[in-house]
């Protein structure tokens, strides 16, 4: 699972500046095989911009027997892309889920702003968006400045 993260961000960091990137990982969220950890695969999908959408298939409903480590892991890097997390018990709702990552890849508005003050080149920063109506709103959370002064 993790070592799909690194390799799908990587692979779309090298796309040119403006194209969306997205990712969208259908997984029973049990980890057991990855040579990456979870911080390489949260910093890679926060590294190249990417929107990840993780969609759990729960065979098994109760958590018992369940890994729920790996579904808490992609939640929390789900989060700090901005893109969303989906829970399913049925295969059947996977067709109905792809539209609606459609629709909304589809329907975002961009945001920018300029620190001040700027930050450090190579630091963390993290941001947090709040709307005056209630709604909910999905963004990054968390992203790293370039290594070098522009």
């Amino acid at each position: 699972m993790y070592d799909a993260v690194v390799l799908g961000s990587n692979a779309l960091r090298k796309l040119p500046q403006e194209r969306r990137r997205a990712i969208v990982l259908v997984t029973d969220g049990g980890e057991t095989t990855s040579v990456s950890k979870f911080d390489d695969a949260r910093r890679a999908a926060i590294r190249s911009g990417t929107l990840l959408y993780s969609i759990i298939i729960r065979p098994v409903k109760n958590e018992n027997g369940r890994n729920t480590a790996g579904e808490h892991a992609l939640i929390t890097i789900t989060d700090s892309t901005g893109g969303a997390f989906f829970i399913l018990d049925d295969l059947q709702q996977l067709d109905t889920m792809f539209d609606r990552i459609n629709r909304e890849l589809r329907t975002q508005y961009l945001l920018g702003y300029y620190p001040n003050p700027p930050p450090k080149p190579g630091s963390t920063r993290h941001v947090e968006v709040t709307v005056k109506s209630g709604d909910l709103v999905r963004y990054r959370r968390e992203y790293f400045t370039s290594a070098m002064p522009r």
